[in-house]
């Protein structure tokens, strides 16, 4: 069964092109992907305004994903990769923000919410989109080498997108020496996994 990936597109500081791009990029490794964009400032604003703290002045990204996942429109498509975009800063758990995350669902491909609030530019943008497209399809997978904890399982081979970069300056930096590089968004051992996955059903 092909890939279906849907976009819910609340971002008004990013143009749809980008984030559908990124995706197509990844998706591709797959197959031909099933690409959708939904429009969603609505939804996105209401649910963003709902679980905003305001002492953080960020939304709780959690909070706002376990929500969003009742609502009728994604229940809809229950076997989709849900892409859930927005420009309000989050944060999840115990961390202070994030670019984004990726939340796996007993069937289905699951659910990346992410937020434009901290990307610097297109390239930056790209690739945190790509990071967490990986991670959807469980690339790194577990039991590999080449591998580290650090906020969930990441790739610790040179000038692979799926490196964690905990500090925004650092993961800007890193994603421009990619693009500098031109270098594959994938190292070989990431791109086997994520051709390889095959999601719940």
């Amino acid at each position: 069964m092909k890939d279906h990936l849907i976009l819910f597109d609340g971002s008004r500081k990013m143009h749809a092109s980008l984030p559908l791009t990124a995706m197509h990029e990844v998706t591709v490794l797959r197959g031909e992907p099933k690409i959708e964009r939904v429009e969603a400032q609505a939804l996105t604003d209401n649910f963003a305004a709902k679980y905003h703290n305001r002492q953080r002045n960020q939304v709780d990204g959690r909070a706002f994903l376990q929500a969003l996942n009742e609502t009728e429109v994604m229940q809809h498509y229950p076997d989709a990769g849900k892409i859930i975009l927005l420009d309000s800063d989050l944060y999840v758990g115990r961390l202070n923000w994030c670019f984004g995350s990726m939340t796996s669902t007993l069937g289905g491909l699951g659910y990346i919410v992410l937020s434009t609030n901290r990307m610097k530019d297109t390239i930056h943008a790209k690739d945190i989109i790509r990071h967490e497209l990986g991670h959807m399809f469980k690339a790194p997978s577990q039991g590999r080498r080449n591998t580290k904890e650090s906020l969930g399982l990441h790739c610790t081979m040179s000038d692979c997108v799926m490196q964690q970069k905990l500090d925004v300056r650092e993961a800007i930096r890193y994603a421009h020496q990619r693009s500098r590089k031109s270098s594959p968004i994938f190292c070989p051992d990431c791109e086997k996994d994520l051709r390889a996955y095959v999601a719940p059903r």
